[in-house]
């Protein structure tokens, strides 16, 4: 899922406003991030996370926000015996 900062919004005016300035600020440095280590251009990234966007797991690796996708196959199988 990749989605856009949110804040509360109680307090005066200019708490709010020193509040949003502050999650623009972290925003724009989650998209910095999220374009150097995808491989995304940021104006992508900054389309992509204005809605909430829902990807399947290939997609998110296509996508390049993860490395590889585990299959059943691939995870670590519980071991039956109990201590």
């Amino acid at each position: 899922v990749l989605d856009h900062p949110k804040m509360g919004n109680q307090g005066q005016a200019t708490d709010i406003q020193v509040m949003s300035k502050e999650v623009i600020s972290k925003k724009n440095l989650i998209l910095e991030i999220l374009a150097e280590t995808t491989g995304q251009p940021i104006e992508k990234i900054r389309q992509d996370t204005d809605r909430t966007l829902y990807m399947t797991p290939d997609q998110a690796q296509a996508y390049g926000l993860v490395d590889r996708v585990l299959t059943d196959s691939k995870l670590p199988q519980p071991s039956l015996a109990l201590t």
